[in-house]
């Protein structure tokens, strides 16, 4: 029971540090996102005043070419139209002079005079601007098209302003409300006598715990499958074939091995070894690189697998036997010593390094009559003069 309320007060200190995460990433989103409508904002009003400033140069170019055209085309014809202007302008003048001594003259009818002269002064005004009117309709229609793209230019400013408070508040929406955040438990809540009467919040509680222990060991695992997977899948025949393997493929396995060496987990890479031995049996070096990460951890092991490369796969190379020789020698195995020289030298039979190592262990061993009968067979063995003399110095020197 005590280990219950270990994992419910543990759930909740988890719990807490969790919320309070979420609370500091879902300020740090929002702030990006304010940053963001901000940069947004004053990039469209950036852009706005550009497209103004280019449509007043625009308008100012339009307006250049008119003078230009009127001053070239019409100037003879505006004339004219100005002398019409000033006439109407006089008619107009003479209309309300007329309604006034009318209205001077009989006061009974002032109501109809000055209602007429006004109608007359507002036809006259009405025809004055009808005639002016082909002559600044470009300069409007340039107004009009200025004032629409400033309209649309707002719009779409506040377009975006509304977009980057919609990002905002769905940044915040999203980090109050994502994320698997357990449920808080009452630590407080009795516990049962038995597990089997737990209440689904507390088993929820547990489980939840559980899932959060477990969690870094699954992600060390992920981290540790991303790693081996290049090697892995650089494997390309893992089972045992008289032809020889590829040079890549011997690279792999070296790297590979090198790699789980490196991560001092013993298990992991006596497994591997094994594997790669199966694929790479007639490759001395891996069997001396297996040889020389086992020696530090069992000497027991260390031998079966000298006996098993000599014996079985390695019949006839020398470096691995004169290796088995040295370690049992080295562990008082005088016997095993002379049995691994004894089996290369049958399977080899000729070698200097093993005949010189056979006179030598007899030697150290004391049997010195025995070292010498060794090289005294030799010698008699030896069919050129220059390869007698050269045993007949060791057996001098001996």
């Amino acid at each position: 029971m005590e280990t219950i309320k270990e994992l419910l007060a543990k759930h909740k200190a988890e719990t807490l540090r969790i919320r309070l995460e979420n609370e500091k990433k879902a300020k740090e989103e929002a702030e990006k996102a304010r940053l963001a409508a901000e940069a947004a904002r004053k990039a469209e009003e950036q852009q706005r005043l550009e497209a103004a400033e280019e449509e007043r140069k625009l308008q100012e170019e339009i307006k250049r070419m008119q003078d230009d055209y009127k001053a070239a085309a019409g100037y003879v014809d505006a004339k004219p139209d100005e002398d019409q202007q000033d006439e109407e302008m006089k008619t107009v003048d003479s209309a309300e002079n007329v309604a006034t001594e009318a209205a001077e003259e009989a006061p009974t009818e002032a109501v109809e005079a000055p209602v007429e002269s006004v109608e007359a002064s507002t036809e006259a005004a009405e025809e004055a601007p009808s005639e002016e009117a082909p002559q600044s309709g470009e300069a409007v229609q340039a107004d009009e098209e200025m004032t629409t793209e400033k309209d649309n230019d707002d719009n779409e400013s506040r377009e975006g302003e509304k977009e980057g408070m919609d990002l905002e508040e769905n940044a915040v929406i999203v980090d109050e409300t994502g994320g698997d955040e357990p449920l808080p438990v009452d630590v407080e809540e009795p516990l049962p006598d038995s597990p089997d009467a737990l209440t689904a919040k507390q088993e929820a509680a547990i489980r939840e715990q559980i899932l959060l222990d477990v969690a870094p060991i699954h992600e060390q695992v992920l981290v540790e499958i991303q790693e081996v997977t290049p090697f892995e899948e650089g494997i390309k025949r893992p089972y045992f074939h008289v032809k020889e393997l590829e040079r890549v493929q011997l690279k792999n396995w070296k790297n590979y091995l090198n790699l789980i060496i490196d991560k001092n987990n013993n298990t992991r890479t006596i497994i591997l070894f094994e594997r790669c031995l199966i694929a790479c049996a007639f490759y001395e070096g891996f069997w001396i690189k297996y040889i020389n990460f086992m020696k530090n951890i069992d000497v027991e092991e260390t031998r079966r697998i000298y006996r098993r490369a000599c014996m079985v796969h390695l019949v006839k190379k020398p470096q691995i036997h004169l290796n088995w020789a040295a370690f049992e020698e080295q562990h008082g195995h005088l016997e095993v010593a002379r049995e691994a020289l004894d089996h290369i030298d049958k399977g080899m039979p000729g070698l200097i390094a093993v005949t010189l190592r056979r006179a030598g262990l007899e030697r150290r061993t004391g049997n010195i009559e025995q070292g010498g009968d060794i090289l005294k067979a030799v010698i008699e063995s030896c069919r050129g003069r220059e390869t007698r003399d050269f045993w007949a110095m060791k057996y001098v020197s001996y």
